[in-house]
């Protein structure tokens, strides 16, 4: 099986060198050499997480503007192989997104960031407990209102909850008081950016769908990406979630009770084609999608948020391994996801899993050390000693 896999990561690393060539006559033999090389290192250390960890899914890693992997692995569906194309849910990547649009409407003058979120909410969705929290609050995780919880897990919609789950969620959370005064710490929230989600409906009049679509996709030509909402419908080519059962010894349908998820705050289903978009856009590179104010408000990480990692709006920004880095998560029933970005080495990885028992942020770490960058936040000497040792052997087979 290993043998295989190794002779079938070679054919790949030729069909990507050629495709290098063709794309640029100016690439030297050495630089070739090294490409090569990077890509066996990267498909290894997949295969490790592929046998060790029953990785499914779709990984894409880019540097200076060189696709080095964008490959699918595994299953997404009992009929359906993972393709670089596969349509995938990132549950909180959404995030970032919720903050993006409502940033366009601070700047167009609609929302006051340090308004009281009662002004922007409907009169069924107002609280006097939360008079002091403020639109920034919610973007920044340090408002103190309490977050929903699995008691609204529905198995018939897969964790996913609209309109009359929603508003249940609001009215228990309106009920209690706050975790904290607004403003003196920080806790991530999903009821949050639900609330996020209600303010861009509300200010709008579109749902947040369209709004998204609207302010965001069609901007960043995203094309293929859309929110999960009450009228999506499962196509051909998007992911079904998974789970690895240890009894069985193999994937199955995820049916795990777990969080249950908003469309504000977990609902974006995308390409790593796609998502890869939005990276020029976090690199200051589409000013007409987002202006440099907005862009710097979003990835400022706020003074109480945690260590090593800073949360700015809707997405963490880490410096502590000397590289600045913007990252974010994402977990709901099935899926698992990951993407890490460093702007100033111009490098983009995202991990897409359709099996929620991978764990994707230490893919992206092992794949970012592999590319010179340190693992930041987890121990990966278990899998990267394999790997090595697997290097080795593939090159003295290569040469």
């Amino acid at each position: 099986m290993i043998k295989n896999a190794l002779i079938a990561t070679l054919g790949t690393i030729s069909l990507i060198a050629g495709n290098f060539t063709t794309a640029s006559n100016q690439v030297s033999e050495e630089e070739m050499t090294e490409i090569s090389q990077t890509k066996m290192r990267l498909e290894n250390f997949l295969q490790v997480a592929i046998e060790r960890d029953h990785f499914s899914g779709v990984v894409m890693v880019v540097h200076r503007g060189k696709v080095l992997l964008n490959q699918g692995y595994g299953m997404a569906s009992i009929d359906d192989k993972n393709e670089q194309d596969t349509f995938m849910h990132v549950a909180s990547i959404t995030k970032q997104f919720t903050a993006a649009a409502i940033m366009k409407l601070w700047e167009a003058g609609v929302i006051d960031l340090n308004a009281s979120i009662n002004t922007y909410l409907s009169e069924e969705y107002q609280s006097d407990t939360w008079k002091k929290v403020t639109v920034h609050h919610l973007l920044s995780h340090t408002g103190g209102v309490v977050d929903y919880d699995e008691s609204y897990y529905n198995a018939e919609t897969k964790s996913f909850c609209f309109n009359d789950a929603i508003k249940a969620m609001i009215s228990e959370s309106q009920g209690k008081g706050l975790n904290f005064e607004p403003g003196t710490e920080w806790r991530y929230s999903n009821i949050g950016y639900t609330l996020l989600g209600v303010i861009l409906e509300n200010t709008t009049g579109l749902s947040y769908g369209d709004v998204i679509k609207e302010y965001i996709f069609d901007k960043a030509g995203m094309a293929s990406s859309t929110i999960h909402d009450e009228n999506y419908v499962a196509k051909s080519g998007h992911a079904t979630g998974h789970r690895w059962d240890k009894e069985q010894r193999k994937l199955v349908e995820d049916n795990e009770k777990c969080l249950p998820v908003t469309p504000s705050d977990g609902g974006l289903v995308t390409t790593s084609e796609d998502l890869y978009k939005w990276s020029d856009v976090l690199a200051g590179k589409r000013p007409d999608v987002l202006s440099p104010e907005i862009l710097k408000r979003m990835t400022t990480p706020v003074p109480i948020s945690f260590k090593p990692d800073g949360y700015g709006y809707g997405l963490f920004i880490d410096d502590s391994s000397g590289t600045r880095r913007i990252h974010h998560p994402g977990l709901i029933s099935g899926f698992r996801s990951h993407f890490s970005f460093y702007p100033e080495k111009e490098l983009y990885i995202s991990v897409f899993c359709n099996n929620s028992t991978t764990n994707p942020l230490q893919i992206t770490e092992g794949l970012s050390e592999i590319m010179g960058e340190k693992g930041q936040r987890f121990q990966l000497s278990f899998f990267l000693d394999e790997v090595k040792i697997r290097f080795l052997k593939l090159l003295a087979n290569f040469y």
